[in-house]
């Protein structure tokens, strides 16, 4: 929740169960110089709190085709004109329903899995755009490899131990891989991604091989807690 009082009002009009991706998309004057589509996973439960991303999304050219396009209906319906956004979708039986598109720089550490597949510094190239300098050179339109971040959460109540963080970084493929808990501190019920309390990324050359590395990962880290009465 916000950190200032704000009234929460929400128009609902079906809903849309399905696969979950995101577009980021680096446009200048309306035409996209730069686009990928982020596969996303969900912890089970009834908060649809992201448990993680894989970039490139392994999914059917036309459907990341089919994603790109109504990313780009979206900005052209706005007026979009230089930028970056971030434009989150669901998928039910091949139609793509808008979640919503922002803006800003996708979070989650979306960016840097880019960076990563990509070998790309895509903020680097978003300051350039917006000084109004010429980007140097095309942009990929491709991965050469994937790249994937997996979030932990543990059983709420009070922390005990922590433990296996440093083995969890010795999984090949891992570059990147913390637990932000320590004995005495508290985990809580898991009601947005602020409870979430660590993250593993890795590297690979497909997005199931880079997912698998994350669930390693995480899978050797012990968070021991005594349940709250």
């Amino acid at each position: 929740m916000p950190d200032r009082p704000r009234d929460v009002r929400m128009l609902v009009e079906q809903y849309v169960a399905g696969a979950e991706y995101s577009v980021e998309m680096l446009v200048d004057r309306g035409t996209a110089l730069f686009a990928n589509v982020t596969e996303k996973t969900l912890f089970p439960g009834d908060r649809p709190v992201e448990m993680g991303h894989v970039v490139p999304a392994d999914i059917p050219a036309e459907l990341r085709d089919l994603l790109f396009e109504q990313t780009r209906q979206v900005l052209k319906a706005v007026g979009f004109g230089s930028g970056v956004v971030h434009c989150e979708w669901i998928v039910r039986e091949g139609t793509a329903y808008l979640v919503e598109c922002a803006g800003r720089f996708a979070g989650d550490g979306i960016i840097d899995l880019i960076d990563r597949a990509y070998s790309v510094d895509l903020v680097r190239h978003f300051w350039t755009l917006m000084k109004g300098e010429p980007v140097p050179g095309p942009l990929p339109s491709g991965a050469t490899r994937a790249a994937a971040v997996r979030f932990l959460h543990a059983r709420p109540g009070l922390v005990e131990a922590v433990d296996g963080v440093d083995r969890a970084r010795e999984v090949p493929g891992v570059v990147s891989c913390n637990v932000v808990v320590k004995a005495g501190d508290r985990v809580r019920r898991l009601r947005s991604s602020k409870e979430r309390i660590g993250a593993a990324t890795a590297v690979a050359a497909t997005a199931g091989e880079a997912r698998s590395r994350t669930e390693e990962a995480l899978a050797g880290i012990s968070v021991v807690t005594v349940a709250d009465n």
